[in-house]
């Protein structure tokens, strides 16, 4: 039976760790060069992973993998539609950011307001998205240094096998 969710690759960032097009058109330049991003420790990586992981669970989010990186993470995530995901992203985004801002007394945004989607269409590009969220701090070994990442953890107690269908 063909599944009625699609799938989707979301990618959010750190506060202040991207500068906009927007940001460029609208803030002055001495604005931006004293923009200072929000840079997850390994520490806080590891705590991001479990928040994030604490909140797939509690709202029952269809999450088949997700990766957290310095300054962005990776989710491959299951919504009926466009809202869904939004509002998926939401509490995923409120919940880790709220528990973060209580453990560290951090007083300052910690995710941008936006995140990226790229929809999925076919069983080939889902597993190329799969190994590009597991396998993305690999590629930032070389500009964060492999000590300053948390690496692909598995916190989700269903296996890809179990939640993949065909397209």
């Amino acid at each position: 039976m063909k599944n009625t969710e699609s799938i989707y690759l979301v990618t959010w960032v750190t506060h202040n760790s991207r500068v906009s097009d927007r940001m460029v058109t609208f803030l002055p330049p001495e604005f931006i060069k004293g923009l200072k991003p929000l840079v997850l420790s390994l520490a806080d990586q590891k705590f991001m992973v479990e928040a994030i992981g604490d909140c797939i669970i509690k709202y029952d989010i269809k999450c088949l993998v997700f990766n957290v990186l310095p300054d962005h993470v990776h989710m491959v995530l299951f919504s009926k539609d466009e809202d869904g995901l939004a509002d998926m992203v939401r509490k995923i985004k409120g919940y880790s950011s709220h528990l973060f801002r209580k453990k560290k007394t951090f007083e300052n945004r910690v995710w941008a307001r936006k995140f990226n989607r790229v929809f999925i269409d076919d069983d080939g590009h889902l597993a190329n998205v799969i190994n590009y969220a597991k396998l993305n701090h690999i590629k930032h070994e070389k500009s964060w240094g492999k000590a300053n990442l948390v690496g692909f953890t598995d916190v989700l107690s269903t296996t890809i096998d179990e939640v993949c269908v065909k397209l």
